[in-house]
């Protein structure tokens, strides 16, 4: 089933931060982080537990430490819609991806979960898919999915 931007957008995609994984060569499954449970059933994708005392340190910390748990197929609170589709891989394979803070900062992993660089170059561009496997948009930016009219 296609959606539009503006239903994906609606699910939290496209808002910082979130979680990139590389699927393969070109194609990018890209996960929304929502701070709050009732934020996460209104919508798709990760619970990262924050409270409002918590600083930006461990915000990172915390949106870290998820991005490690999906790399090392460990469980966390995700939420997805019920589609036909499932994960794209399959069998044993490593998972790397990173945490997208903002249009100039991201955080990669390795496959291990360990930092592999902090850099001003965040994914763009190639196919980017939901946590159901459609796609959302492609060869463009990954955040800020509407135009700003719509926004």
């Amino acid at each position: 089933m296609n959606q539009t931007l503006e239903f994906f957008a609606s699910r939290g995609y496209g808002v910082f931060p979130y979680i990139i994984i590389r699927e393969m060569s070109g194609m990018y499954r890209q996960i929304p982080i929502h701070f709050s449970l009732q934020e996460l059933l209104e919508r798709e994708g990760v619970l990262v537990n924050l409270y409002d005392e918590e600083g930006d340190d461990t915000t990172k910390e915390k949106c870290l430490s998820i991005l490690r748990s999906i790399i090392k197929s460990e469980p966390v609170i995700i939420i997805k819609r019920k589609t036909e589709e499932n994960w794209i891989f399959s069998g044993v394979r490593k998972i790397e991806g990173c945490v997208v803070f903002s249009p100039k900062r991201a955080i990669y992993l390795d496959s291990g979960g360990n930092i592999k660089s902090e850099s001003e170059s965040i994914p763009c561009g190639g196919s980017l898919i939901s946590l159901c496997g459609e796609t959302i948009i492609t060869n463009s930016q990954h955040y800020n999915l509407l135009p700003s009219e719509l926004r």
